[in-house]
């Protein structure tokens, strides 16, 4: 039974974060609603997607993450991001596989301030789970006309379910971005 959980928990947090986008999708939305959220030229490239490596940060010791931007504005951009890491944590709990998914907001192009916030599942092989806070703030560099980004970040992971621990922690990235692809315009 625990392990049904689990499966059905890591599959609703892969399912949630790597699904169709709400608002592009418009299933719910009317023309106009859409138009109203994703800035028109956001529409007309596509969604700039990336993926990337984090030594440390939000998914413990390292992690594999998927990063989408689904809205901009000027020189803020908005991603949502979902990872997956593994570590061994202890001979009570095994090892722990680590579900991170953010929302980072970054104000610049080529050089950014990048904040962000989420929840860091933790499913161990034990049939115990965890669920912490990661926060992240940092610099993040996007060279012009390079698919290569770097981020060096402070991400500290809150616990706030039992007690708040506060532990310290930092990240490096290095990422790759995909092309976007062209969409047809709905007139």
């Amino acid at each position: 039974m625990k392990w049904f959980i689990t499966i059905t928990l890591v599959v609703f947090a892969t399912g949630f974060s790597l699904g169709q986008d709400f608002l592009a999708s418009g299933s719910s939305l009317s023309q106009w609603e859409c138009e109203a959220y994703v800035p028109r030229l956001h529409r007309q490239q596509g969604k700039p997607r990336s993926l990337y490596f984090e030594l440390g940060g939000s998914g413990g010791f390292g992690s594999f993450n998927f990063e989408w931007t689904f809205a901009t504005k000027n020189k803020f951009r908005w991603m949502l991001r979902t990872g997956i890491s593994g570590t061994y944590i202890d001979k009570n709990n095994g090892a722990g596989f680590i579900f991170p998914v953010m929302v980072h907001g970054v104000y610049g192009h080529k050089h950014g301030l990048d904040v962000g916030i989420g929840q860091a599942l933790t499913i161990t092989t034990k049939g115990s789970f965890f669920l912490r806070a990661p926060v992240s703030i940092g610099y993040r560099l996007e060279p012009e006309g390079k698919r290569l980004f770097y981020r060096f970040s402070y991400t500290p992971i809150v616990s706030y379910i039992v007690d708040f621990q506060w532990e310290h922690w930092g990240g490096i990235t290095i990422g790759y971005k995909l092309r976007p692809k062209l969409k047809e315009r709905r007139r």
